[in-house]
Formats: structure tokens, C-alpha cells, sequence
């Protein structure tokens, strides 16, 4: 499967390469999610690190519960944040909601110690990302 060769895929792309539904894909998803074979993540999957617990696992099942609440908070919690403000993440099911919904900022500096959320900011390479212990390049 080409998730093998780089570790994360979307739905859209898995739809537009077998000529499928995307509810087609979710399904096929969700089954492959069942055996532990990958984890569902927003609009994709991604595979399980080579000693996958089960608290990882548990991670994904808390992202899908309460998922329309959770979105709720997000935008919310946005709705809170103007422009230059520097903001300070954790990981977690809202805490990626939140920082899913920050998108019409033109510059947030975010210090975060999860990867996680850094990967989400990887979207809007208008924002200072800072890991402590590194910073997070755009190449």
C-alpha cells in the first residue's frame, strides 16, 4: 500500500488512486483501523510507529469521540486569539481542533512540545513554529 512509503495519506488521495468514493475509503479505513494496522486521523491515516501501544491507539479513538463537540471548542477557542499573538500548545483531541481553526491568521507565533500540532502548523508556513529544543523548518 503506498501508506508504506511515506507514513501518512489522505482520503482524497487514496479516493483519486483506486477511482473510489471517499465513503468507500473510510470504510476500508475504519477496517484497517479496527486491526491496528494504521490510525485514522482528520481526512487520512497515518501508520502506528513500529512499537505501537495501546495508548496510542487510545489517542485516535478519544480524536473520533465527541468529535462535533470538539470542533465546536476549536473554533470557539479561535474565535479568542488575534493577530501576533504567541500561543503555547499541548497535545490532544481539542487542542488540534483549536489549532485546525487558526488558518486566517497571517502570523502566530506557536511554541508547542507536541508534534502533533507542529505538524498541523505545517500547513500555514506563515507561523513561527518553535519545538523546544529545535525549531520546525519548512523545506
Amino acid at each position: 500500500m503506498e501508506i508504506n512509503l511515506k507514513s501518512s495519506i489522505t482520503v482524497k488521495e487514496l479516493a483519486d488512486k483506486f477511482k473510489v468514493s471517499k465513503v468507500a475509503i473510510l470504510k476500508d479505513l475504519t477496517h484497517f483501523w479496527k486491526k491496528k494496522q494504521l490510525i485514522k486521523v482528520r481526512g487520512g491515516a497515518i501508520l502506528p510507529q513500529k512499537s505501537c501501544s495501546e495508548d496510542e491507539f487510545s489517542i485516535a479513538v478519544k480524536q473520533q469521540q465527541h468529535f462535533l463537540e470538539k470542533q465546536l471548542i476549536g473554533k470557539a477557542s479561535a474565535l479568542l486569539i488575534k493577530e501576533n499573538d504567541t500561543l503555547i500548545f499541548d497535545s490532544g483531541p481539542r487542542t488540534c481542533e483549536f489549532a485546525y481553526n487558526l488558518g486566517q491568521f497571517q502570523n502566530l507565533p506557536i511554541i508547542t512540545n507536541a508534534l502533533n500540532i507542529a505538524l498541523i502548523f505545517l500547513d500555514y508556513k506563515r507561523f513561527s513554529i518553535n519545538i523546544p529544543g529545535g525549531y520546525l523548518i519548512y523545506v
